[in-house]
C-alpha cells in the first residue's frame, strides 16, 4: 500500500501494484538468484538480452548499468557530428497554447547533414519525427544514427544504434538504474560488450534487476497498450488546446501559461504532478505539467483526473 499522501500517485503506485500483481512470479525470479549464488551477468542478463532485442525486431542487444551509459558508450563506437532533440516548442496567443514542430525540422537537417556524419537524435516524450522521411536523409547521406530512444520503448527504430534506459520511471522501469544498446551490427555489439567488460568499467547491469526485468518484459505489450488506452482518454476528453502532443506516452504532458496554479489545483484534489521543467526529471517546458500516466491506473482514476483537469478550465 503507499504511503503517500496523495489519493492519485505520479508514478509510485505502479510500481506496488505491478509487484503485487506479480509477486510469486518476481519473488522466484529474485529468489533462484540469490539460490544460485548467481549476482553478477548471468543467466538473467544473457535471457534478458536475447528476449529485448527480439522484442525491438534487433538482432543484438548489451545491457548496461544505466541509460546514461548506453548513450556514452554508443558515442565512443562513433562520436555525434550533430545531435537533436525532437520536442516541441510553445507560443501562447491570449486564449490557447500553439504547438510547433520544434528541434528536428527534416529539411532543416538536411541543410546540416554533411556525408557520413554521425547523427544522435533523442525522441523526447515518445514523440518522434516522420521517420519514413528520416530513413530517406539516412540513406542519401549515408549517416550513422544513434537513437536516444530511452523514452520510446516499443516505437519503431531506424537507427544504427539505439539506446534505451531501465529507470523505474521509465515505460520498462526496472528495480533502479538500468540502461540497454540494441543493433543488427554483430561488430558493434562485441565493441560494446569488450567496453563494457573491462572490470574498470563497473558498466554491468546486476543479475537480480535482470531478473525483475525478464518478469515485466514479458508483459509489457499489454502495459505498453493499457498505456496507450490511458494517453487516448486524456487526448479525447482533455482541451486540445492543452495537449502537449497525442504522441506523448512515456510522459503525458499538458501545457498552461498558469502552469503553478493548474498544478497546484492538482495536488489541492490529491493528483500527484510535476512541472516538466525541473532538476529532477529531463523535461524542457517550463509551461509543461506531467501528469499521471501509467498502466495500472484505474478507470475510475483516469476518469477523476480528467474530471479535475476540466474544473480547472470552468471555474
Amino acid at each position: 500500500m503507499s504511503t503517500s499522501k496523495y489519493k492519485i500517485t505520479f508514478i509510485r503506485d505502479s510500481y506496488i501494484r505491478f509487484y503485487n500483481q506479480h509477486k510469486k512470479e518476481i519473488d522466484k525470479a529474485i529468489s533462484d538468484c540469490l539460490a544460485k549464488g548467481n549476482v553478477i551477468m548471468e543467466q538473467q542478463v544473457q535471457e534478458f538480452e536475447k528476449k529485448f532485442a527480439k522484442f525491438c525486431e534487433k538482432k543484438y542487444c548489451v545491457t548496461l548499468r544505466s541509460g546514461t551509459d548506453a548513450l556514452l558508450l554508443a558515442g565512443r563506437i562513433r562520436k555525434p557530428d550533430l545531435m537533436q532533440k525532437y520536442r516541441y516548442k510553445l507560443s501562447f496567443s491570449a486564449k490557447s497554447v500553439e504547438m510547433k514542430e520544434g528541434a528536428i525540422n527534416l529539411m532543416d537537417l538536411e541543410d546540416k547533414v554533411k556525408k557520413n556524419d554521425c547523427l544522435l537524435i533523442t525522441y523526447m516524450n515518445s514523440v518522434q519525427p516522420n521517420l519514413k522521411e528520416l530513413e530517406v536523409i539516412k540513406k542519401k547521406y549515408n549517416l550513422f544514427i544513434i537513437e536516444d530512444a530511452c523514452q520510446s520503448i516499443g516505437k519503431k527504430l531506424i537507427g544504427d544504434i539505439s539506446c534505451f534506459s531501465l529507470y523505474p520511471a521509465k515505460m520498462l522501469g526496472g528495480m533502479g538504474k538500468g540502461g540497454a544498446i540494441v543493433s543488427d551490427n554483430k561488430e558493434i555489439i562485441e565493441k560494446l560488450r569488450k567496453i563494457r567488460d573491462d572490470k574498470w568499467n563497473n558498466l554491468w547491469l546486476d543479475e537480480i534487476k535482470a531478473s525483475f526485468l525478464n518478469v515485466k518484459l514479458k508483459y509489457l505489450p499489454q502495459l505498453l497498450k493499457k498505456r496507450q488506452q490511458v494517453a487516448d482518454r486524456y487526448n479525447k476528453e482533455l482541451p486540445k488546446n492543452i495537449i502537449l502532443s497525442t504522441q506523448c506516452l512515456q510522459n503525458y504532458i499538458i501545457v498552461e501559461k498558469k502552469y503553478k496554479e493548474l498544478m497546484q489545483h492538482l495536488r489541492d484534489n490529491g493528483i500527484e504532478v510535476f512541472s516538466d521543467n525541473n532538476n529532477f526529471y529531463e523535461g524542457n517546458i517550463k509551461e509543461g505539467v506531467r501528469i499521471p500516466c501509467y498502466s495500472e491506473l484505474t478507470d475510475k482514476e483516469v476518469n477523476y483526473i480528467i474530471k479535475k483537469i476540466q474544473q480547472f478550465y470552468v471555474r
